[in-house]
């Protein structure tokens, strides 16, 4: 099914919003990233949003391990680039 022409307005702002997003202070980059998950609730049907909800416990799960096995610190001291192999 073909998006309609308002959806598809929006996503090419959107798309052309990306490099602005990186030039933003974090309040900016918050309001952005706010608008953009109400856009994605306001376009899911009824089965997304099931989903959505449905699978969040592991969303959490994932983060509590994360933060468990110390994942998060070691990658934000980490200057460089982090691997999965390096995580591993």
């Amino acid at each position: 099914m073909e998006p309609s022409v308002k959806i598809k307005d929006i996503l090419s702002q959107v798309i052309r919003s990306k490099p602005l997003a990186s030039e933003v202070d974090d309040d900016a980059h918050r309001k952005l990233m706010l608008a953009l998950h109400k856009l994605a609730h306001s376009i899911e049907d009824t089965n997304d949003t099931v989903h959505r909800f449905g699978y969040l416990h592991l969303q959490t799960a994932a983060i509590r391990t994360g933060f468990g096995l110390g994942l998060f610190k070691l990658v934000s001291e980490t200057e460089a680039s982090t691997t999965q192999e390096h995580i591993a």
